[in-house]
């Protein structure tokens, strides 16, 4: 393979990458991708603000319960409710981290209807 052929290669998989990964991305459209979207967004800023919480243990644990709750056969709404509350009064006093959960809240309420 030439050197100019290996670049246009090379360039071409940069190209695909980067297409791959910042211009295919969409908001999310309906209900289990909202509540998809804003679970993942509560994981990553507890990943990134995991010292400004008492117990992120505890946090994640409930996080964890959260997602399989959300995956059962019929969701129980009152199930649900709890851990989305046992979530938010855990991380109340980070703003950002309360963000995160009123957003994951909010998905899931409108989901429930």
């Amino acid at each position: 393979m030439s050197k100019e052929k290996f670049e246009i290669a090379f360039m071409a998989g940069g190209l695909l990458l980067n297409v791959l990964t910042s211009q295919l991305r969409r908001a999310p459209r309906t209900a289990p991708e909202q509540i998809g979207a804003a679970t993942h967004e509560l994981s990553r800023c507890l990943t990134e603000r995991r010292d400004q919480i008492a117990d992120p243990a505890e946090v994640e644990a409930s996080v964890r319960l959260l997602r399989e709750a959300l995956c059962a056969d019929r969701p129980d709404r009152v199930v649900l409710t709890a851990h989305l509350h046992a979530i938010g009064s855990m991380v109340r006093h980070d703003q950002i981290l309360a963000e995160a959960a009123t957003r994951l809240d909010d998905a899931v309420t409108a989901w429930l209807g």
